[in-house]
Formats: C-alpha cells, sequence, structure tokens
C-alpha cells in the first residue's frame, strides 16, 4: 500500500516522499482481540442460564417434605405472579408490571438464576420508565423458568 503511494507521489517533492519511506507501521497485536473473543465465549448468557433446585436443597437441609411443600408454594405463586405480569403488560401498564417483576426477580433467585435476576432488574427499571423493549427476551426467561416449575411438579406428583 504505501509501495502505491509512493508511486503515485513521483511528481511530489523529494522530502515527502523521504518522510513516507521513514513512517514505521506498528506491528499490531492482536492477542488482545484473540482474548476478548475468549472471554465473550465464556460469558455465559442470561438465555443459556438453566433454573436449578440448589438453593432450596441448602435451605430444606434434607427434609423432603419441607423441599415438596415449598416447591409447591413457590411454583403456586410463580403461576399467579406470571398471570398478573402478563395480565399488566396486555392491559398496557408497565409501572403495574414492573411490581410484579420485582416479585418475579425473587423467585428467578431462588431458582438460582443469577443472571436472570439481574437482567430483571433492569427489565424492572425499564418498566418503571414505561419502556417495554426487554419484554420478549424476560418472557423467554420466564417461560424457561415456567417449564421448569412444571417438570418439577410432575415429579412431585409422581414421588406422591
Amino acid at each position: 500500500m504505501i509501495k502505491n503511494l509512493l508511486i503515485n507521489l513521483k511528481p511530489y517533492s523529494k522530502s515527502f516522499e523521504s518522510k513516507l519511506k521513514n513512517l514505521q507501521i506498528p506491528n499490531f497485536d492482536y492477542r488482545w482481540i484473540r482474548t476478548f473473543r475468549s472471554r465473550i465465549k465464556r460469558k455465559q448468557s442470561v438465555f443459556d442460564e438453566a433454573p436449578n433446585l440448589s438453593y432450596i436443597k441448602t435451605l430444606s437441609n434434607s427434609d423432603v417434605e419441607f423441599h415438596n411443600e415449598f416447591l409447591k408454594a413457590l411454583s403456586g405463586e410463580y403461576t399467579a405472579d406470571l398471570r398478573a405480569y402478563f395480565f399488566c403488560i396486555e392491559m398496557g401498564a408497565p409501572k403495574a408490571a414492573a411490581s410484579k417483576v420485582n416479585k418475579l426477580k425473587d423467585k428467578l433467585n431462588i431458582l438460582g438464576m443469577k443472571q436472570a435476576f439481574s437482567f430483571a432488574e433492569r427489565h424492572q427499571r425499564k418498566l418503571q420508565k414505561g419502556n417495554k423493549s426487554s419484554d420478549r427476551r424476560f418472557k423467554e426467561i420466564l417461560a424457561k423458568a415456567d417449564r421448569f416449575l412444571s417438570k418439577q411438579q410432575q415429579i412431585y406428583k409422581l414421588v406422591t
């Protein structure tokens, strides 16, 4: 590229040509790009996060009855809050939906979904301002948690 530039600059002064020849092009270090890309690949997305029962298991301390009753109460409250959230969104009341997100995010935290919890906090702040831009993504998170809780209820019914 510099050679082509020099060839095209022949009619111009020799001093400018000598300055271009002395120009040093730094070697570009691509290591930081590779490091950045590997960090992006390692970072778990909110949508890759799977719900789990680890918090409930530590809370129950191997008590099966408490575990099952807590899970039953959690799934019942989750379903009620989920319906209320969908109703508020359909009615076009984002500020009312923000209060429902406050309840739902605590249940996501109980299910071990830490990144979903932080996403829910951001979504709640957006809803309080009247912005529903992240609603679709939040509904995907809620659907994942709902599927998990329904599977756990089915297991509970099979065991009892």
